[in-house]
């Protein structure tokens, strides 16, 4: 028996709230669910913004945002930025690599913009960066793989 995939897509718009005139994405992910909630933004030049609010439940034990919070964040951020190249189709992360350069604090915004650098037949080459009040937190690059569900 083949399991259905459910694929998700971008929320309109918040009318409303801190998060107004974001967007979520409606898939099922039950970890980036619990890491954040991320949001998205596209820009008036066709790119996408992704913010998030790190809480209390992201930090380590040093009061400093949680590596694997920031990296669950980058992937997150990966497949947004590489949403016109992807076009609905099912995907996974095959690498992700995240240089962190300075901390990030609890209930401060950290956004992420970056760049497709190449699309091939079955993978995409993404790279961006996290920023926290204008300077850069962390350098993320990443390869996203198309995949066959049912196969």
């Amino acid at each position: 028996m083949t399991e259905q995939v459910q694929l998700g897509s971008l929320s309109p718009p918040l009318q409303e709230g801190p998060w107004r005139g974001w967007s979520f994405w409606t898939g099922r992910e039950p970890f980036e669910e619990l890491v954040g909630p991320f949001y998205t933004r596209r820009e008036m030049d066709g790119s996408y913004t992704t913010g998030f609010r790190p809480s209390e439940r992201n930090l380590n034990s040093t009061g400093i945002l949680h590596g694997g919070a920031i990296a669950t964040f980058a992937d997150y951020s990966l497949f947004m930025i590489a949403q016109e190249a992807i076009q609905g189709r099912p995907s996974v992360t095959v690498t992700l690599n995240n240089d962190l350069m300075r901390p990030a604090r609890v209930d401060t915004l950290l956004t992420s913009r970056g760049d497709v650098l190449r699309t091939t037949k079955s993978l995409v080459f993404v790279r961006g960066i996290i920023t926290s009040e204008d300077l850069p937190i962390v350098s993320f690059s990443g390869v996203i793989k198309f995949i066959n569900p049912g196969s």
